[in-house]
Order: C-alpha cells, then sequence, then structure tokens
C-alpha cells in the first residue's frame, strides 16, 4: 500500500513539474506545432526583451501556430526572483489588471505553402500593466487551462536606480589574452538603501543574450564609496569565440552566397547551404554579423510574419570522426541556445560529415556550432569555430536588488556594451 502510494505521488510530482516548466523557468516550446518564438522590445524585432518600467515602452512575444484550425491561447505573466524561481509576491502587488488574459492578435498566413496563424501578444496592454520591476516569465496555454502549457517565454523589466559602467577588453589571465574577453563593470548603488551586499545584490552577465553560459552572481572585488567594482581576472571572462556564420532566406527565388541550391515541390521548399568548414585553428577573419540574432523577413512583402514561408534548411559539416561522450549542435538566437534533438547535427559515416535539418521562417539568420558535453547544458564555441579575443561580441550586465521592505528582486540596472 506505502509503495502504491509513493507511485503516485511521484506521478503527480512529475506531472506538476511539466506543468511548472520546472523549479527554474527557461524558454521553453511544448507543443509541437508551435515555431519561431521570440520576444522583443516593440522598437525592434531584434532588440532583447527588456523593457523600462512605466516608459511607455512594450515587449511583444510572436509565434506561429502551424496548425490550419484558429486556436484559443491564454497567457499569465508571473514575476520571478532574480534567478528565475517563482516569487513569493502576490499577483496582485506586482501586476495591474486580470492574472489570466486571451492572446486577441493573430493572423493567418496567406500565399504560403506551410499554412499557419501567426499570434503576436504586446505587454503591458489594456488587460495587464507591470507594477514592479524584474525577472517575468509569459506562461502561454490553451483553453484557459494552465496545464495545458504551450510555451514559457523569459522577459525583464528594469528600473534605472544603478548606473552600470562596463568596460570590455582582453582577458587579463596571460594564457588567455589571445582567446577571451573579459567584462569590468562597476555598479553606482548610491540610490539604494543597502545593508548586506552581497545578500541584496545579485548581477548576471550574459554574452549575445545567450543563458546557457550566463555568469550569475558574481560578487564585487571591493567596494568604493557607494560604488561596487567588479574588476575580477578569470570569473568574469567569456571564450571570444568567433564571427557567426550566416545565411539569408528573405527571397527564395535566388540563391545568396551561402546557399547551394534550393528544391521546390507542391509541398515544401528544401534549402541545402553550402558545406561548412571547421575554423578552430584558422586566423581571424572579421565580417559584420547580428551577434548570434535573426530578423523574419521575405523581400517584397507587406507583412513578413504571415507571408514569409518556412522550409527546409539543411546543414553539413565535413568532419572525419564521430563525436565520444559529446554532441554538436546548430545554435543562435533562433534556437534559444537548447540543445535539443532538434538542432542537433548527425553523424554520416558514409558522407564523413555531421548532417542535420531545421524547419525553418523565411529570413536572415547567424548560427554558430556548438559542442555540448554529455550532461552539460552549455555550448561550447571554440571547439569548431575557435576561438579569438578580436572577436565583436555583445555583453548585458544585469544588477538585481532585494527590496527588503518588499520582498523581492528588483531589476535596478541593465547596461550593454559591444567588444572591440
Amino acid at each position: 500500500m506505502i509503495s502504491g502510494l509513493k507511485r503516485i505521488f511521484i506521478i503527480i510530482l512529475i506531472l506538476s513539474n511539466c506543468n511548472n516548466a520546472s523549479a527554474v523557468w527557461e524558454n521553453r516550446v511544448y507543443k509541437e506545432n508551435i515555431e519561431t518564438v521570440y520576444c522583443h522590445n516593440s522598437n525592434s524585432k531584434m532588440d532583447p526583451p527588456v523593457i523600462m518600467l512605466n516608459s511607455g515602452e512594450q515587449l511583444v512575444l510572436e509565434f506561429d501556430d502551424l496548425n490550419s484550425e484558429e486556436t484559443v491561447y491564454f497567457y499569465k505573466v508571473i514575476h520571478c526572483t532574480w534567478d528565475w524561481e517563482t516569487s513569493d509576491i502576490r499577483e496582485t502587488d506586482y501586476m495591474k489588471g486580470f492574472p489570466v488574459n486571451e492572446i486577441y492578435d493573430y493572423t493567418y498566413s496567406f500565399n504560403t505553402r506551410v499554412d499557419y496563424i501567426h499570434y503576436a501578444l504586446p505587454l503591458p496592454n489594456q488587460d495587464f500593466e507591470f507594477v514592479y520591476s524584474g525577472n517575468y516569465i509569459i506562461k502561454v496555454f490553451e483553453d484557459n487551462d494552465p496545464s495545458k502549457v504551450v510555451l514559457t517565454r523569459r522577459i525583464m523589466v528594469y528600473e534605472q536606480e544603478a548606473p552600470i559602467d562596463i568596460r570590455v577588453k582582453a582577458s587579463s589571465v596571460v594564457s588567455e589574452r589571445d582567446v577571451a574577453q573579459e567584462v569590468d563593470f562597476t555598479v553606482g548603488t548610491g540610490r539604494l538603501n543597502l545593508f548586506n551586499v552581497y545578500d541584496e545584490i545579485h548581477t548576471v552577465v550574459m554574452q549575445n543574450m545567450r543563458w546557457d553560459n550566463a555568469k550569475m552572481n558574481l560578487q564585487p572585488k571591493f567596494m568604493r564609496g557607494s560604488e561596487l567594482i567588479y574588476d575580477h581576472e578569470q570569473i568574469n571572462s567569456f571564450n571570444g569565440g568567433n564571427e557567426y556564420r550566416y545565411f539569408d532566406l528573405k527571397n527564395l527565388e535566388y540563391q545568396s552566397d551561402r546557399i547551394a541550391r534550393i528544391f521546390y515541390d507542391s509541398a515544401i521548399v528544401r534549402v541545402f547551404l553550402h558545406p561548412d568548414e571547421k575554423r578552430t585553428f584558422k586566423r581571424y577573419v572579421t565580417w559584420e554579423d547580428l551577434d548570434g540574432n535573426f530578423l523574419i523577413k521575405k523581400d517584397y512583402s507587406t507583412d513578413s510574419d504571415a507571408e514569409a514561408d518556412y522550409v527546409w534548411v539543411y546543414f553539413t559539416l565535413p568532419f572525419d570522426f564521430p563525436l565520444q561522450n559529446a554532441a554538436l549542435y546548430v545554435a543562435g538566437r533562433f534556437t534559444d541556445y537548447t540543445y535539443s534533438e532538434r538542432y542537433e547535427m548527425k553523424y554520416d559515416f558514409a558522407k564523413r560529415a555531421f548532417k542535420g535539418k531545421i524547419f525553418l521562417k523565411q529570413g536572415y539568420y547567424n548560427y554558430a556550432y556548438m559542442l555540448v558535453n554529455e550532461g552539460s547544458e552549455t555550448g561550447q564555441i571554440d571547439y569548431i569555430e575557435g576561438n579569438h579575443f578580436q572577436t565583436q561580441n555583445t555583453y548585458q550586465v544585469m544588477v538585481y536588488y532585494r527590496d527588503s521592505n518588499f520582498y523581492y528582486d528588483r531589476l535596478v540596472g541593465v547596461a550593454w556594451a559591444e567588444s572591440h
């Protein structure tokens, strides 16, 4: 009888974790027919999902449903701690409006081989407003049933209370100077009521909006008056990596420089990219990239969100041998730097190459090949792409303050800087 109760408890626990997207909220898609999920500041589709509190700015969550029949989607916005666990504060404290709302904005695709419905959710809106700063999760679900989770997406709302000064340079560690970039920064805390810096201040440093290799909760090296100095030698360093590879799908009537051939049939378009090459030990070459970002776009269209088609994109990376205890993935902002089977490159012994294919919407894409060791969730860019301190990357620093009066993590500063 006891073992039976244990089994029931384990099943309930598993189902609960699935519905709550685990203890730590992540960018995840739970439904197979959902494609091209991205969230951005409404100023630009390539901006990160960050807005300033009470500024009039909006975030926009967008996604496509490849079911041709209309589905009613609802959403809930959840306040989180600095490290993406659910906050203890009440919904009525961090929001104005209704806790659950319907997504009303959707458009049917037209003149496309693949039918889909494009959904868009602006935040804040007439049904929902942010009251507090901090991390938030947008949880989208079907049929007004929170257990039918479709996707979850991280967003950030900040206040300008802690000015941040960032300096990106080659690593201070001599052995890493040619391959790594060091992110030093200073945080002004004069407007915050601090008692214990190490308990109340948490920082996150990101490279190209990658969560998988973010530096979480760096501690200041020392204080200088009301300034926190983060001037470390190694713990705040990132592999420089390389400029991102790219391909252009905006116009399928001709082959751009990275496309080898395009095959059409009545149902789908197949795009084969030129074989890539391993760049681990090649000399650094600079070119303008999007730091891993992507843009949905179809040439000569009035509404790319509804007119851009879906195609299969085929990747090839010649390689002499398969990998042991590791896997190779295509990665970029369009994959959320998540390493699932969908983005994995499989080894073809006959062709002596890694091959993969991904279903993508027309646009312009940056990508890189990432090695992920067994048991890890962090992509290593150096194995295929190489490492160079000269690589241009965009770094984001976020500063969170644990408000002792209200017991939640405020996002009190956000800053960006580019390496050169």
